[in-house]
């Protein structure tokens, strides 16, 4: 009956009702409490309660209901390990705790991240190698086989039968221990991964290189490729993040993993000092064919966009963009793509209509970057329609962003738009752009209009 309801979770679980497959291992541990093989049922709870808890966190980073089922997850694994009763067992639980920690700190807020990384960190470095397991296995086995020869000899064959069924089950182990890669090496990476989120890429890098000698499998390699691609990119390194790249796609084409890679390789070659646009759209053009049902695919589109824009061919970027807008993205990514096509009414010389999207820009995302940039291009764009609108706008500006980088050019605006109408003002704030800002773009043409000013008042010595 143990079997049976174990099977039946197992169904479950692949079916993705948790909630019975719980109930039936719950019942088994109540059941066979001092069964040899329950903790097979303890750790598939275990696998159970963290893809329970992951699926909640994946909603809400805080919600505590899904920090319970990642709490009870541990604290199942834990115990497989405390009852020191099956060495494979325990290494798989050893790992499974690290891969638990690993994916709870990725639901996690980004600030409570540390720690629980470095208690995965520390969990995925007892794992122990797969020889030692292999042996553990046989010697497990061997044990079970022992015990049938004195259970025959007392002719029991009750214990007999049930000795038999767990032989193959454990058997049934064996084989799938020597099959799968070395648990040691899976943990490593993992770590290396761990690293890559903690932006630690050269450390991550050389970790991975390092596994990628043990590596005795494709996943791994797979994992191991991906990730050292990324740590490239992360650090501008554009050939060899290119170079990884094209590996990637000659060793494990339109594999899901890498779906990310064409947006990520792409957007290298948009950013100066060397950006090629016309290479970024090859590369997302490539992006589209080899995953057209990929996460990023809508995003491959805003960034292909970009890259059109900058070329100038406006058409096919205005176009691009309202495809991408269709499918309703949100937050910065809708953003982005509204804040191109203002750009693009703005370099074609729609200005009127250009000021009008800048604005709702501003006032629909005022807390993403591309709020207080759009918040800049209708204050300086209304300069060339409305002075009276356009000082107001840009005072509105300084008080809400005093910090921003673009606070010189602003402040270089205001005072050129107050040259006409109060003369004091404008050389106060222009002073102020050439001595606070020296090193800024702004500061020589405040000098300029400062000289204009003084020339207009004959003030030539000045």
């Amino acid at each position: 009956m143990e079997t049976v309801t174990y099977a039946r979770a197992l169904t479950t679980f692949h079916l993705e009702n948790y909630d019975d497959a719980v109930a039936n291992l719950k019942s088994n541990l109540q059941r066979f409490p001092k069964s040899e093989s329950i903790q097979d049922s303890q750790y598939l709870l275990a696998l159970v309660l963290a893809t329970q808890g992951a699926n909640i966190l994946q909603k809400n980073p805080n919600d505590p209901n899904g920090l319970a089922k990642f709490d009870e997850a541990e604290k199942t694994l834990r115990d497989i390990i405390a009852q020191n009763k099956d060495l494979a067992l325990m290494n798989d639980a050893q790992f499974q705790i690290g891969e638990l920690l690993y994916n709870r700190g990725l639901l996690s807020p980004e600030e409570k991240r540390k720690p629980i990384w470095e208690k995965a960190t520390e969990a995925y470095r007892k794992v122990k190698p797969k020889e030692p397991m292999i042996k553990a296995q046989e010697q497990r086995i061997a044990g079970i086989k022992q015990r049938q020869q004195e259970a025959l000899k007392t002719r029991d064959v009750a214990l007999w039968r049930r000795l038999q069924k767990l032989e193959e089950t454990e058997r049934t182990k064996l084989e799938g221990l020597k099959e799968k890669g070395d648990l040691t090496v899976a943990a490593n990476v993992k770590v290396g991964q761990i690293y890559f989120h903690e932006k630690a890429f050269d450390e991550a890098r050389v970790l991975l290189r390092m596994m990628n000698r043990f590596a005795d499998n494709k996943e791994q390699q797979k994992e191991i490729l991906y990730y050292t691609t990324l740590t490239y990119a992360s650090q501008k390194q554009r050939d060899k993040a290119v170079e990884g790249y094209e590996r990637f796609k000659s060793e494990f084409n339109k594999d899901p993993m890498g779906d990310n890679l064409p947006l990520v390789i792409g957007s290298l070659f948009l950013q100066p000092p060397d950006a090629d646009p016309n290479r970024a759209i090859q590369i997302f053009r490539e992006g589209a064919q080899l995953y057209p049902q990929g996460r990023y695919t809508a995003d491959i589109l805003n960034a292909q966009a970009t890259a059109l824009l900058q070329l100038g061919r406006f058409d096919e970027a205005a176009k691009a963009y309202r495809d991408y807008l269709g499918k309703n993205p949100k937050g910065e990514a809708a953003a982005q793509a509204e804040f191109g096509l203002a750009l693009i009414d703005k370099e074609t010389g729609k200005i009127p209509q250009a000021i009008t999207a800048f604005k709702k820009i501003r006032d629909t995302y005022p807390n993403l970057p591309q709020g207080e940039q759009a918040f800049f291009w209708a204050a300086y764009l209304s300069a060339q329609t409305n002075q009276s609108d356009a000082i107001t706008e840009l005072n509105n500006f300084i008080a809400k962003y005093p910090q921003s980088s673009l606070i010189p050019t602003v402040k270089l605006t205001l005072g050129g738009a107050l040259m006409a109408t109060d003369k004091a003002k404008a050389t106060e704030i222009l002073t102020e752009v050439a001595d606070r800002y020296p090193d800024s773009e702004a500061a020589p043409f405040a000098y300029f209009y400062r000289v204009n000013l003084l020339n207009a008042e004959q003030k030539t010595d000045e």
